[in-house]
């Protein structure tokens, strides 16, 4: 069991201090005692959890703080530990946590570099995909996360004594980051749960040994199209991304274990093995409705929309300016937002053109655009548009739920899919990047929003009015988003609901489940797809092939050589 024994003495203690000492009733004692027991004494109750986030990008702040919140409202005790990067939490307008510890420290010009690097990566998503530069890419951001973690070793040498005396029962850990995996061994943390925030990474299922079957499942990081029925060529591109990227990706686990061997020692163990044996649930922060359909393991659980309550006052209530902004247009609203890891600033020039002059001609709708606030540029192009309203920042759950919205444009983003399905608007996509287009094109497989590539709007603005046209206008597409709002509605189980009973189910059965574990992760590719069989079985008929060939060959021969013969006798 995962509580510990001076816990459960001390729970022991108080139960008798309860029963001698409170002056009530008998059967009132009897009642505490037992509300007393079904809460204290509960060997997944109250267990000591560590959640390590990153602040990489706010959306993943957020996700972080989402776990914790679950696992606080279910009874448990929980430290939120973050790895600054990028963004600081310390100064972060969002959730507040009671207990956190900042580990590492993200400056305000390391800030403002994080926001001007975001801005400059925005640019290059017009740019014609360069694998090369993909793989370059993601090796970068791999080293990011690694020098972050090997920040919080050497910075922070005393908070991690600290957390190592609070003896936590178990981790919690998004996919980025292979830090908090190794964590655990240095803070004594025997159980390590996963939680991926958006699709699978091929890089997180090659760990735990997840099949990943790319003939019709597209890559987690999708960059010429998203559909899972590929032509050959499609089929071939997708296999090749999904190696570059997963390649790349890779070395977050292999650097993480090269840091902690420069500080613990070259004994210090992988990381992989590290999350393979720790690890007894894999949570996907997707909705099975919301994704392509693919086999998963018992130990891979969906948990899509998890700490979301979509139907809060703050997801619901529209306050000023915006009430007023969601009464105007003839025909209705037009939300547009890129989300955070986007910059709008760094739109091309002829992109903004474009985009500004097809708003321009659907003036029976008003648009609300959320542009960022360095984007002046914009800003001084759409000063005279009479159907526009521009901020900085917008209450997208209140606004996606209005029932003057007509259509949602925006980037992709797993969050912001989830939450247009839940509000039962059609959707146009511009993916610009990570996951996105792979997201968008679940959304148009199911038949409630298309997506445009955002490198058409550099020359032209013809597909990007087409696809709005489409959307306004086919009603199939509002349909359809009524549709997956229905399903999501009635399913029988909630995120919430999903992930904390399987979290329970683990702290109460030691938290680890060989059970469930595949053993694909320790076969080769050779292996667990028969190769060698399907080569012996080819090899051999090819063998039959050639010996038959050989024998019809011979038998040409002969019968050829025996009619020489019989000519030669005639003369």
């Amino acid at each position: 069991m995962i509580y510990r024994s001076n816990e459960m003495r001390h729970c022991t203690r108080f139960i008798i201090s309860v029963a001698f000492n409170l002056t009530m009733n008998i059967n009132a004692k009897i009642l505490v005692l037992l509300a007393f027991i079904a809460t204290c004494c509960n060997p997944t109750s109250a267990a000591k959890i560590l959640v390590v986030g990153t602040s990489n990008s706010k959306s993943h702040i957020i996700s972080s703080g989402r776990i914790a919140e679950v696992l606080v409202k279910n009874g448990h005790n929980v430290t939120m530990a973050n790895i600054e990067m990028g963004h600081s939490l310390q100064r972060f307008h969002g959730p507040k946590f009671s207990k956190i510890v900042h580990l590492g420290y993200v400056s305000v010009e390391e800030e403002r570099q994080h926001v001007q690097n975001t801005l400059e990566k925005t640019k290059g998503v017009f740019d014609p995909v360069d694998l090369f530069k993909v793989h370059a890419s993601v090796s970068k951001m791999a080293r990011w996360f690694n020098d972050a973690c090997e920040n919080v070793l050497i910075q922070n040498s005393t908070a991690l004594a600290k957390l190592k005396e609070e003896k936590f029962d178990a981790l919690f850990l998004e996919h980025l980051s292979a830090c908090g995996s190794a964590l655990t061994e240095v803070l004594d943390i025997p159980v390590h749960f996963i939680v991926s925030s958006c699709p699978l990474f091929e890089s997180t299922a090659r760990v735990y040994g997840i099949d990943t079957p790319l003939g019709y499942l597209p890559a987690g990081f999708s960059y010429s199209f998203a559909t899972d029925e590929m032509s050959f060529f499609q089929r071939a591109r997708n296999l090749i991304e999904a190696e570059i990227v997963t390649h790349g990706w890779m070395k977050v686990y292999s650097g993480t274990t090269e840091v902690f061997r420069r500080h613990y020692g070259t004994d210090f163990p992988d990381v992989i093995d590290i999350m393979a044996a720790k690890t007894p649930f894999v949570f996907v922060a997707v909705d099975e409705l919301i994704e392509f359909p693919r086999p998963l393991p018992p130990n891979v659980v969906n948990v899509g929309g998890l700490g979301i309550d979509f139907e809060s006052d703050s997801n619901t209530v529209l306050h000023e300016p915006f009430a007023t902004e969601m009464s105007k247009g003839a025909k209705g609203v037009v939300f547009f937002s890129m989300g955070s890891n986007a910059n709008t600033a760094g739109f091309p020039l002829s992109v903004k053109k474009h985009l500004f002059g097809v708003m321009a001609n659907f003036n029976d709708y008003h648009f609300i655009l959320k542009l960022d606030q360095a984007d002046a540029e914009s800003r001084e192009l759409l000063k005279s548009a009479l159907n526009v309203y521009i901020t900085p920042w917008a209450p997208q759950p209140a606004i996606l739920r209005h029932p003057r919205l007509r259509v949602f444009v925006t980037h992709g983003g797993y969050n912001s899919i989830l939450e247009v399905a839940h509000c039962g608007k059609p959707v146009l996509l511009l993916p610009m990047m990570f996951d996105q287009l792979r997201n968008a094109g679940v959304v148009e497989r199911n038949g409630w929003g298309k997506f445009i590539d955002p490198r058409s709007l550099v020359t032209s603005k013809s597909k990007f009015e087409e696809g709005l046209r489409e959307i306004l206008y086919n009603e199939n597409y509002t349909v359809a988003a009524k549709r997956i709002k229905k399903l999501l509605e009635t399913k029988p189980f909630s995120a919430d609901e999903i992930f904390i009973k399987h979290v329970n189910f683990a702290l109460a059965n030691g938290g680890t489940l060989p059970e469930l574990k595949s053993v694909a992760r320790n076969l080769n590719v050779i292996q667990q797809y028969n190769l060698d069989i399907w080569g012996m079985i080819i090899g051999g008929i090819g063998l039959v092939g050639v010996v038959v060939i050989k024998v019809v060959i011979a038998t040409m021969a002969r019968i050829r050589s025996h009619k020489l013969i019989q000519k030669t006798k005639q003369f």
